[in-house]
């Protein structure tokens, strides 16, 4: 297990989380087992949480279609990392604003390694 592993699994046993997914793939990659396995486990009335926000996707329109489907379910989402909580107005519009900012960086990191060629 790599160090920044085990700081988020620190992170979201001391933010009390008692069930933990994970998997290797980026977060670029859109069809994962363990998200896919995560989304249908989560009730309503259930947080789910999270270190960061590029760890659940990197681009917008994932984000906003994941939050949809817990919304659908009565899901809340909490980002440890950048304090978000969608059960606020404050914290949805933070997570729409900090969604838009996670997939600009991508399409950048993207266009800097077709520069490297």
């Amino acid at each position: 297990m790599d160090h920044a592993f085990d700081l988020q699994l620190d992170a979201l046993d001391k933010a009390g989380c008692t069930k933990v997914f994970s998997e290797k793939f980026t977060g670029t990659t859109a069809k994962r087992e363990q998200l896919s396995l995560m989304l249908d486990y989560v009730r309503e009335s259930d947080v789910l949480v999270i270190t960061k926000l590029d760890r659940l996707a990197r681009s917008l329109s994932d984000l906003l279609k994941i939050t949809a489907g817990l919304e659908a379910k009565g899901v809340a989402l909490k980002v440890l990392d950048q304090s978000i909580d969608t059960t606020t107005p404050e914290g949805r519009m933070t997570y729409q604003i900090l969604g838009a900012v996670a997939e600009f960086e991508t399409s950048l990191r993207k266009a800097r390694q077709r520069e490297r060629g």
